[in-house]
């Protein structure tokens, strides 16, 4: 009876730890910006190689921090694009949600990068980890607006976002 009890007492043993993991900090990989599917418009127009550029971290202002992950593309002939995610190491878990500063950024003939869509970086939410659609035209006035479906992810830009089979 007493080798049963001592298995029975490791087994419990071994379990404990694992039943806790949810509550220990755990490295991982933590999305930070989400895959963007769209095309540049100008005036309804398809307008073919524009630089995209997706950013994980930005300023109070909406520029681009010196530490974020970025990543580039040049939309296709019909001005078809498709960018990110975007992951980042972390040591731990985040409880609650946190700041989630990311942003689309694009530029034409050369110009300086310009806001497609920035979330505001002082709102605090999530990063959608499903495909996020964006329609951008270049002769929009930048707006305010959501995500389409999640309209609780702010952000300003040209581009109107959405993502598919939205809530």
């Amino acid at each position: 009876m007493s080798a049963t009890l001592s298995r029975i007492q490791l087994s419990l043993l071994c379990a404990a730890p694992l039943s806790l993991s949810a509550c220990v900090p755990w490295p991982h990989h933590e999305l930070s910006a989400p895959e963007i599917i769209g095309s540049i418009e100008n005036s309804g127009a398809p307008v073919a190689h524009v630089h995209i550029q997706l950013s994980d971290m930005l300023d109070a202002s909406g520029h681009v921090v010196a530490k974020a992950k970025t990543l580039d593309v040049v939309a296709d002939a019909r001005g078809h694009f498709q960018i990110g995610p975007i992951r980042r190491f972390v040591w731990t878990s985040h409880v609650g949600d946190r700041p989630v500063p990311w942003g689309l950024s694009f530029s034409t003939d050369g110009e300086p990068l310009r806001a497609g869509w920035l979330s505001d970086p002082t709102e605090k939410g999530f990063v959608l980890d499903e495909p996020v659609i964006a329609i951008c035209d270049l002769k929009s006035s930048a707006v305010s607006s959501g995500i389409g479906g999640y309209q609780q992810l702010q952000g300003h830009g040209v581009c109107s976002m959405a993502v598919v089979g939205s809530k």
